[in-house]
């Protein structure tokens, strides 16, 4: 195996990234799906979010690669981000202001939220080769 890599701080810093975003998603769903336990007292409405969370993931899945090789990867990475704190913020205001959160805005959250992460996975796996070495790469 190609230790060398990890040396390259481009590649390092890209899957700290990588790392730290996949980390936040899931305890996001799963603090999401917590919050829906602690409000409704319903397991299965608790299991349902971590459910829908996986529609994207399959339905869409297959064709994100697709999808992000059709614009700037850059630009999708920093798009997603973007869009992804937008949606966060959005729906925190929402829940200030009104003091709760109706399950249906959370099946939103949830699905928007793991749709988001669905096309930025791919996105990062196709960055990889243009910040690397190509003698670098396994």
């Amino acid at each position: 195996m190609n230790f060398k890599i990890l040396k390259d701080k481009n590649f390092s810093l890209l899957m700290f990234g990588k790392i730290t975003s996949l980390v936040g998603s899931s305890m996001q769903t799963f603090a999401l799906s917590l919050f829906v336990l602690a409000t409704t007292g319903s397991a299965t409405k608790f299991a349902s979010i971590l459910a829908v969370t996986m529609i994207p993931q399959l339905i869409l899945g297959p064709f994100a690669g697709v999808f992000v090789d059709w614009f700037d990867r850059k630009k999708i990475i920093i798009s997603l981000d973007i869009l992804s704190g937008v949606v966060v913020s959005t729906f925190a205001v929402i829940y200030f202001i009104t003091g709760q959160m109706p399950i249906g805005y959370i099946y939103i959250l949830a699905i928007t939220l793991s749709l988001i992460s669905t096309l930025f996975q791919p996105t990062i796996q196709t960055i990889i080769p243009t910040i690397t070495k190509k003698d670098d790469l396994i």
